[in-house]
């Protein structure tokens, strides 16, 4: 049988012939087209979050909103060429052997671009963490481990251009930069997990607000944190199976979308749903407010220094009844309280 990227398949089928070392068609095909697909489910959870952002936190820092929507185009861009891939796999090469064991792009989008997009995400945290406990020896080995494992990444992408067929690509150097890449990922999240855990349990505060603030921020951090550092494990062992199952490949396929969403489930966890009543306790709302009939149903984003300042200023009992005076002066006890609701947000 003719066996070409495009091929088309002759009407008298015989049996396929693999080349030596090749898995089992099934387990080749299944798992390319897994990942095509858990990549696209993912990116359509990312795109949710990323709008519900935009509309919640348009007074967000210009910093924070660029990296919200520079990771928005990465993972953009690796799903249409993964997109791409596919096609060309099971579309232009439907029945091909060759173009189910091309690598094509995959060495860019996937090893490169998953690991440049967990540097970034973990980049954040390092620099979150820096601003929450002044300390840089945490911040310094996030971004040395992440830098290790963007490395890795990149040097998995380079055996992957280099060898052009997977089953040329799996094997010793493979396995030794990725598990290179994925465990300083998945060392980064349990120092990033530990760090804000153990900051944010000492937070001293007498403010009920800030204390659910701190505790649904932990929460957080250990879930997104134990989930990328479980998969970016499983990928480094799937990567080092005994024969070179490509099992792999569907756990790399999601490891850069798992690591964006985390970023944008914790930056939107400040987003609340309520319903407006007369006790509302907002200062300040965002452009996210949208009233349904008579039900009085609203979405709103609260900053967490604006509820804090508002309790504080008003009798708890009586709720918000004025509007802050801009140029009132605030008790220096106050003062210092905000400064740790403004260091949790």
């Amino acid at each position: 049988m003719a066996d070409t990227a495009a091929g088309i398949l002759p009407a008298n089928l015989g049996p396929i012939e693999l080349p030596p070392g090749f898995p089992p068609l099934a387990e080749v095909a299944g798992t390319l087209f897994l990942g095509y697909m858990l990549n696209w489910g993912l990116y359509g959870v990312l795109g949710a979050q990323v709008y519900l952002y935009y509309l919640a936190f348009t007074d967000e820092p210009l910093s924070r909103r660029l990296l919200v929507y520079g990771v928005f185009l990465l993972e953009s861009i690796q799903v249409f060429m993964l997109t791409d891939s596919g096609f060309k796999t099971f579309g232009y090469g439907f029945g091909s052997v060759l173009a189910l064991d091309s690598i094509g792009t995959i060495w860019f989008s996937v090893p490169l671009m998953s690991a440049l997009i967990a540097w970034i995400v973990q980049s954040f945290y390092a620099y979150r963490i820096l601003k929450l406990t002044s300390s840089k020896l945490p911040a310094i080995s996030i971004l040395f481990f992440s830098t290790v494992g963007l490395a890795g990444g990149i040097a998995t992408a380079v055996i992957g251009e280099r060898k052009k067929l997977f089953h040329l690509f799996v094997g010793h150097n493979m396995t030794l930069t990725t598990g290179i890449w994925n465990a300083s990922h998945a060392l980064c999240d349990v120092i990033i997990a530990g760090y804000m855990v153990f900051h944010l349990s000492r937070l001293n505060t007498e403010w009920k607000a800030t204390k659910d603030t701190a505790n649904r921020l932990i929460r957080l951090v250990v879930e997104t944190g134990t989930l990328t550092a479980t998969l970016a494990i499983i990928n480094a062992v799937l990567s080092g199976l005994p024969k070179h199952p490509t099992y792999f490949q569907v756990s790399s396929a999601i490891l850069g979308k798992l690591y964006s969403n985390s970023m944008l489930v914790m930056l939107n966890s400040r987003i609340k749903i309520g319903r407006i009543g007369n006790n509302d306790t907002a200062v300040h709302t965002s452009n996210l407010l949208q009233q349904h009939g008579n039900q009085g149903v609203a979405v709103r984003a609260y900053r967490i220094q604006e509820e804090a300042l508002t309790r504080a200023m008003d009798e708890p009992e009586s709720g918000f009844q004025k509007p802050l005076e801009p140029n009132r002066k605030l008790p220096g006890s106050v003062e210092v309280m905000m400064k740790q609701e403004q260091s949790v947000v």
